[in-house]
């Protein structure tokens, strides 16, 4: 948007904190000029100038206005400040005062007088008659030629003009709420959305939802006046005390534009020619090659001090004390313009409108909206609004007041209408916003206290309350004379008649005719405790009163409950009568009653209709909603089904439900007034578990006041036929159209803004790299998103970290903790409040540094001597395994030592004793005694055992001396020669002494082994090689024979024989390895292998076997 801005005469505050920094030379300079707290009397120049202002506002004039009067206060401001006495200073301000006070007089005088007989007709005021326009530029300049006024923020709407200011929603920031303490004097919006604000302490940016004033510490004067939004993106900012300033990707530029100028910029905009043009007190510049210059022949302008500044309609226009200059589209250069015409450029009007005035038409700035209507601030009214609406005499400008803050210290400083359609006002206050609702507020003409609404078969609804009697609204409302003027329930039968309930009364409404009906027997006097009505008088009135029960009207009667003895003996809390005729009852504690073809069908909490206490119900053909206190429920095959919403919403405490034509579900509830488009209908009719997704509007919507009633009146909702929903709450009524709600379909840009690790911020406009061992990360994100921030919606996803999009809500940072070394990006998307979402994601690219523990060499280091001391654990492990097999196998030679010792000393010993008694004895039998031939087999039979048992004890006592070679070698030649087998002994390596229980279980290992091959395997050859090998110790016994069945391998044992499982016990023994191998016709491979640590009892082939097991050398 395209800013003018005046030079002089701005408007005065009545107090400091209001007032704008003004130009210097202009009349705010009274007040800056002297520096009264460096002089003994500047408590005198204060108390002075507040009474003096305050005499101007009770004389009507609030502002300084002659240009003769501005002339004359700079001299003397000048004179001031050239250091006069505190007593010339004070003669000179009583001097300036009364020069002021008459000119005030004088001015207000003309202002008020009637007008000249050549004039045209005055205007009268403009809350009492006709609105007239102004008739001469010349009572234009001097009414409003002096202050700022903002050109219209879009193309005009005309089909927006006939819009009711109340459908507008006040949004104020102040101070408490982190708006600049300093006042605001002027507003742009840049094309990404954000909205900035030029206060007297600096730059603030604002999204929506913070303020953000980091760029200020970047301007050469934090003292702004002016800021123009140039459609490349860029904002220009000029400054109070001289100089310009650019922000342009995020940085500042200042220029220097002393040496040209040194009084304020109080506007800056970018001629037809694709130049920028800046309005300074005292000369116009133009930006050419890169820095500022004055504007003078060679642009066609006459370099006079220009007051005001500003493009309208494609021409940039300069205005100045006596002459008025335009730069049209298509010219580079100015060309003398009428300054009569030039003084009603400010105020933009649609469609050729003339501006409307009465006699006390503020002194304001002012904005033509998107929609033409002209905003003005009005003091002791708030703001005002002009709108153009055709009425029979033809269009007619309608003056509205939206009622902010109506005491003298409030006033606008800046209008703003935004991308959005918003409409921004910097005031004294704070700043305000004003957005269209989504819901239009609808006047009855009196306060609404419990509205009660009844759709009205001729269009429209009808509107019954407690003050205001009865109202038809459709387009208007319209008061309509009642019987009664406090209405609790109403009912429009479709017949013509329509029915309320009165204090005391039933009243009927028909073609001006009124029918009065008593009230039921018990409820005299209580018509406030009307729940509901339905029927007509042909078929049935049916009334539920509180406390006192449900009643149907027939024959002049009203007989309880219609005579149906089923329906419970109570007041219904709704009833209803659908098209079909059939009529619905429902009752406290989830219970609702059908009675159809008079018959009564019960439902219960046991049907699925636990809502608590119902408060409204919807029927549509074979549609059937209830909503209660604690939920809402859908019929459908025979049973009732609870709506659940995402995010776990029930939509308790709902009083009125319906559901459109289209399929679209509406609810009103003291949470808000929920919509659940037709889509979710149908997925929660496929699937009852289904969670809706829902819009919820509020007061910020347009909706009256709030709550809505649970209990009675009802129902508080209600659709009338050209399909607008209406919405009743305890205090108003408000409307909206489901097939053409207001949306924002602007497409939110989001923006990362902050990068935040530790207590440092990084810049995001590179690719930051954070420090090493950073372990807690915060970045900040926001949308410039004006008309409900609060609404919108974020997600955001870290790459490599986060397992898909994050659902943020509306948090506007998101953190991370203990993240790796490495490189991210971060990608965040915003949605708004009615669903658009970013098109493309803010992003953000970073990468933390690896601590030299964190990068990948160390890590490579770290894993190779893992995996050396995983290896030396592993060697550890087994040299331990073995030291303790090795202690075993010698405790059992131990043990076998001592068995052998014992049975020598004490059984051979006995054995032997017995048997030389028992020959001694039997030498002393004769010889022929039958007796001693026994005698003698047994002696012989004795001395064999004890052989063998000598033998045994020797085995137990002594290794073999044989070698295992050689043992193996006369084992198998022998079992050669008995089986006609030929046979061959291998030996590798130098034989080494073996361990007694390794030699004693390896030769009985190869001994069954040897064994089965000769008699088993009908080889023609067996060979067994031995192994001396450093890693360890092996024997293979081949056959090429017919090999082992494979049955018999897969078993391990052959039924009834037991050589297998006894080989591969006595292999465990040793911690052997034992591997049986054969193949169909071609023979058997049996092969033991003992760990070197176990099988050799040399200790020098020990050690060498664990040195060969570090090389990786040896067998």
């Amino acid at each position: 948007m395209i800013s003018g801005r005046l030079n002089q005469g701005e408007r005065q505050r009545s107090v400091a904190s209001r007032a704008k920094p003004e130009p210097a030379g202009a009349p705010a300079a009274l007040r800056r000029g002297i520096p009264r707290w460096k002089t003994p009397c500047g408590a005198f120049f204060v108390s002075f100038e507040s009474q003096f202002e305050a005499d101007l506002k009770r004389r009507g004039v609030t502002c300084l206005r002659s240009v003769k009067w501005q002339v004359l206060g700079m001299t003397i401001i000048r004179t001031v400040d050239g250091g006069m006495s505190c007593l010339a200073r004070t003669i000179a301000l009583v001097a300036l005062v009364v020069v002021g006070m008459v000119q005030s007089a004088i001015t207000l005088a003309q202002s008020s007088a009637p007008p000249a007989s050549g004039d045209q007709t005055r205007p009268a005021p403009l809350s009492t008659g006709p609105v007239s326009y102004l008739a001469s530029p010349p009572e234009l300049a001097f009414r409003y030629g002096f202050y700022e006024v903002q050109p219209p923020a879009q193309k005009p709407d005309a089909s927006s003009l006939n819009i009711d200011v109340k459908q507008f929603h006040q949004t104020m920031w102040t101070e408490r709420d982190g708006a600049p303490k300093s006042v605001v004097v002027s507003m742009a919006q840049t094309r990404d959305g954000f909205l900035w604000l030029g206060t007297e302490s600096g730059l603030i940016r604002f999204d929506g939802a913070n303020f953000d004033d980091r760029y200020t510490r970047e301007l050469s004067s934090p003292v702004v006046y002016a800021l123009f939004a140039d459609p490349n993106g860029d904002l220009w900012i000029g400054l109070t005390f001289g100089g310009i300033s650019r922000l342009h990707d995020g940085h500042i530029e200042n220029f220097d534009i002393h040496e040209l100028d040194q009084s304020a910029v109080f506007a800056i905009a970018r001629g037809p020619d694709g130049r920028l043009y800046a309005g300074a007190t005292h000369a116009l510049l133009v930006f050419a090659g890169g820095r500022w210059i004055k504007a003078g022949v060679a642009e066609g302008y006459d370099g006079t001090p220009p007051w005001w500044m500003g493009q309208r309609k494609g021409a940039l226009w300069v205005i100045t004390e006596h002459a008025a200059f335009v730069m049209r589209a298509g010219s580079s250069h100015f060309e003398p313009a009428q300054r009569e015409e030039a003084l009603l450029l400010p105020f933009d009007l649609p469609f050729g409108e003339r501006l409307p005035r009465g006699p006390d038409y503020p002194f304001t700035p002012t904005l033509t909206d998107a929609a033409g209507a002209l905003w003005f601030e009005k003091l002791g009214r708030g703001l005002g609004r002009f709108r153009w609406i055709d009425t029979p005499s033809g269009r007619t400008p309608v003056e509205e007041f939206f009622p902010v803050y109506t005491d003298t210290s409030f006033g606008v400083n800046h209008f703003l209408a935004d991308q959005e359609g918003n409409v921004w006002a910097a005031t004294t206050l704070g700043i305000m916003k004003l957005s269209r609702t989504k819901f239009a507020p609808l006047s009855t003409g009196e306060y609404s206290y419990w509205p009660v609404l009844e759709p009205n078969h001729g269009g429209g609804v009808w509107i019954g309350g407690l003050n205001h009697g009865l109202v038809s609204a459709d387009t208007g409302t319209t008061k309509i004379d009642s019987p009664t003027p406090s209405i609790y329930c109403l009912r429009d039968d479709g017949r013509g008649t329509l029915w309320m309930v009165g204090k005391d009364a039933v009243y009927g409404l028909s073609g001006g005719h009124t029918t009065t009906l008593p009230l039921p027997p018990g409820a005299d006097h209580k018509g406030d405790r009307c729940q509901s009505l339905t029927g007509d008088a042909t078929s049935g009135l049916w009334l539920s009163m509180a406390q006192v029960g449900l009643f149907e009207y027939k024959n002049g009667n009203w007989i309880i409950n219609g005579g149906q003895r089923d329906l419970p003996m109570e007041p219904a809390t709704r009833i209803l009568k659908d098209e079909q005729g059939r009529l619905w009852f429902v009752y406290v504690r989830s219970r609702l009653a059908l009675l159809e073809n008079n018959v009564i069908k019960l439902f219960t909490a046991n049907d699925g209709l636990s809502v608590g206490n119902p408060l409204a119900l919807f029927v549509r053909g074979s549609t059937l909603w209830v909503s209660g206190d604690k939920a809402v429920v859908f019929f459908q095959e025979g049973r009732f089904h609870a709506l659940h919403g995402v995010g776990g919403e029930d939509f308790a405490a709902t009083s009125g439900i319906l559901e459109t034509k289209e399929g679209e579900l509406w609810l009103n509830s003291q949470h808000g007034v929920y919509r659940i488009d037709a889509r979710e209908i149908a997925l929660v009719r496929a699937d009852p578990q289904y969670q809706v997704r829902f819009e919820r509007f509020d007061e910020s919507d347009g909706i009256t006041n709030g709550l809505a009633a649970l209990i009675r009146p009802g129902p508080t909702l209600a659709q009338s036929q050209d399909g607008r929903i209406w919405v009743s709450t305890l205090a108003g009524v408000s409307w909206i159209d489901p097939k053409h709600i207001l949306r924002n379909r602007l497409v939110p840009p989001v923006h990362v803004q902050a990068l935040q690790a530790g207590e440092v911020d990084y810049a995001v406009d590179s690719r930051p790299v954070l420090p090493k061992l950073t372990r807690n990360l915060r970045i900040d994100y926001t949308v410039a998103s004006m008309t409900r921030p609060d609404r919108v919606h974020f997600r955001y996803q870290l790459e490599g970290v986060d397992k898909g999009w994050q659902d943020a809500g509306t948090r506007r940072s998101a953190y991370y903790t203990n993240l790796e070394p490495g490189h991210y990006t971060f990608q965040v998307i915003a949605i708004n409040e009615d669903g658009v979402s970013s098109t493309l994601p803010g992003r953000l690219s970073f990468s933390i540094a690896p601590a030299f523990y964190q990068t990948i060499a160390f890590k490579l280091v770290c894993a190779m001597l893992a995996l050396v001391m995983a290896w030396l654990a592993v060697l550890a492990y087994v040299r331990m395994s073995n030291e303790r097999l090795r202690a075993r196998m010698q405790e059992r030679h131990n043990e076998r030592e001592r068995i052998a010792r014992d049975l020598h000393d004490t059984l051979l010993q006995g054995i032997h004793g017995l048997v030389l008694n028992i020959h001694v004895a039997n030498q002393r039998l004769p010889e022929e005694e039958p007796v001693r031939t026994q005698l003698d087999d047994a002696l012989d039979r004795a001395e064999v055992i004890l052989d063998e048992g000598r033998n045994r004890v020797s085995g137990l006592r002594t290794r073999s001396r044989q070698g295992l070679d050689r043992g193996l070698a006369e084992l198998g030649e022998t079992l050669s020669t008995d089986h006609a087998v030929a046979f061959r002994l291998v030996r590798v390596g130098e034989a080494r002494d073996l361990e007694p229980v390794v030699d004693d279980e390896v030769r009985l290992i190869v001994r069954e082994a040897l064994l089965n091959a000769f008699q088993h395997a009908h080889a023609d050859e067996v060979e067994v090689e031995i192994d001396y090998g450093f890693r360890q110790f092996s024997v293979r016994i081949r056959d090429d024979g017919v090999g082992i069945d494979a049955n018999v391998l897969e078993k391990g044992l052959r039924p009834g024989h037991w050589g297998l499982p006894s080989m591969r016990e006595r292999a465990a023994n040793i911690k052997a390895n034992l591997t049986i191998s054969a193949r169909p016709q071609h023979g058997t491979e049996i092969e033991v292998k003992v760990p070197a640590a176990v099988a050799y009892a040399d200790e020098l082939t020990v050690r060498r076997s664990w040195l060969s097991r570090l090389l990786g050398a040896g067998r």
